[in-house]
């Protein structure tokens, strides 16, 4: 085997987020290439209505497994479920469970998180601050642990327009805002702690990360900061994903023709990255951290910014001009428009051309619906997506300077099996390729819209042309009569 896979052998995983999207895909690269692995603990939150073992199958229906379902049947054998939340104290274990972790566990690997950037501060904080110091304190008494990765984002300190793979204050010591979400009302806490941070997510991402650096003496501790993640590039599937959140939604919007403006700059670069990139980075910086606890007994803790690379990025420009090739060329049968879309760095223009290509686009699809007996939901909907692109605006209206010294020290390390393996040399990323296979997955995988369609949407699009062009084509005539009457008139 590999070193990376030789280091993993025997081991004892605690994996929190196994039911998020890279969770999901961290279980299922350990099992399938990683056979001598002994077992993976997998932290799952409670619900009322569904039994821990349904919410484990539900995480193994997923099509990212099918792949290794195919190599190993029983590989659910070395999954084991601990009842938790990351929001409740010492993340919801009962006495039993922490025993087990402190007992067994020799790696952890911290990606559950809540993404949300319009959660209240509280909940921000409970869950991506003070679950990760309870988890923390807990390892602190684990008698083999051999690495801890907490994984963060490339944008925990976006008020920077550098950011390097190092620590940054965030002028608040987590303790006392712990405290404090306790005692004040979101509001107050906001206005006087989150400062330059844009939403609640990247300030408490900040918050803890200033955790972990406190216990850098306690055990063998890393951090991966993945930047903006999309689709798989290639492992187990070119393509797959299972989440319409952030780029896949936006670009889903469009070819349905549901999103015809947005507000970003086109010439800014793109800050995105491959999920089983973010993966392979997260797996080998764990077992780098003992080659840094052998080098020196006071390593500073390794912080990794997995960003594209500077010889190797695109623009969203670039991206959406390529993009609008496979609209087409993949084209999905439940287009309600022609897609159109436009950008502008501009929010003045971006609100006026949302008015008219959103608000009142939905006003006539509800009219319609009330017409035919429906229930009206095109406004609502048109409201969450224009909440959403408010959200999002932030980060494509600015440029950052991610240093990537660390990520470039690790691939080096790597022996030639494990660059294969457990590849994230985002040098080496064909862009085109990627958003073409980004295209077909999400529309397989996410929207179960067969290749097999694809013919019959392409006639679809050719009918949605036609009348999109008359429409237009009406539209500028009605503007030429209006202002050449009106010129008339005047002069």
């Amino acid at each position: 085997m590999s070193p990376i896979q030789d280091f993993y052998s025997n081991q004892i995983i605690l994996l929190t987020g196994a039911t998020g999207f890279i969770g999901k895909l961290i279980a299922e690269k350990l099992l399938r290439t990683c056979p001598n692995l002994k077992k993976i603990y997998v932290l799952v939150r409670p619900k009322p209505i569904r039994s821990l073992d349904e919410r484990l199958k539900d995480i193994f229906d997923s099509t990212c497994f099918d792949l290794l379902r195919s190599q190993d049947p029983d590989f659910g054998k070395k999954i084991h479920l601990l009842s938790g939340d990351c929001k409740e104290r010492s993340l919801g274990l009962n006495f039993e469970a922490i025993e087990i972790l402190k007992d067994q566990v020799t790696c952890v690997f911290h990606v559950a998180a809540n993404v949300r950037f319009d959660i209240d501060l509280k909940t921000a904080v409970h869950t991506n601050v003070r679950g990760v110091r309870d988890l923390l304190e807990i390892m602190k008494e684990a008698k083999n642990l051999r690495a801890f990765v907490y994984v963060s984002t490339a944008f925990s300190h976006c008020p920077r327009t550098e950011i390097r793979e190092e620590f940054y204050g965030v002028g608040t010591d987590p303790e006392k805002v712990l405290q404090m979400v306790d005692i004040m009302d979101d509001q107050a806490l906001i206005s006087s702690l989150m400062g330059p941070w844009p939403n609640t997510y990247v300030y408490s991402k900040a918050l803890a990360e200033e955790v972990v650096r406190r216990y850098e003496n306690c055990f063998p501790v890393c951090i991966v900061r993945p930047a903006i993640t999309l689709s798989c590039i290639k492992e187990p599937f070119p393509g797959w994903n299972d989440n319409f959140n952030g780029p896949i939604g936006i670009s889903f919007g469009i070819a349905l023709g549901l999103l015809r403006s947005l507000h970003m700059d086109p010439k800014f670069p793109a800050p995105y990255v491959p999920v089983d990139f973010v993966v392979n980075i997260i797996l080998a910086a764990a077992w780098n951290l003992e080659k840094c606890v052998e080098k020196t007994t006071n390593s500073p803790i390794p912080i990794y910014n997995l960003t594209a690379a500077k010889t190797n990025s695109v623009t969203y420009g670039w991206i959406l001009d390529y993009y609008k090739t496979f609209v087409f060329k993949y084209p999905l049968t439940k287009t309600v428009w022609y897609p159109y879309v436009q950008l502008s760095r501009y929010k003045t223009i971006h609100k006026i051309r949302s008015f008219f290509y959103h608000t009142v686009f939905s006003y006539i699809v509800d009219a319609i619906l009330v017409t035919i007996g429906k229930k009206p939901l095109a406004v609502k909907k048109y409201q969450k997506v224009n909440k959403m692109l408010d959200l999002l605006s932030y980060f494509v209206l600015r440029s950052w300077n991610f240093d990537n010294s660390n990520v470039d020290f690790l691939w080096d390390q790597l022996d030639e099996k494990d660059k294969e393996v457990f590849n994230f040399n985002m040098k080496t990323v064909d862009w085109k390729s990627y958003f073409e296979d980004c295209c077909v997955g999400g529309r397989v995988f996410l929207v179960k819209d067969p290749v097999e369609s694809i013919p019959k949407a392409k006639r679809w699009m050719y009918f949605l042309a036609g009348i999109h062009y008359t429409f237009v084509g009406f539209v500028i005539y009605a503007w030429y009569w209006l202002l050449s009457t009106v010129f008339q008139i005047l002069f």
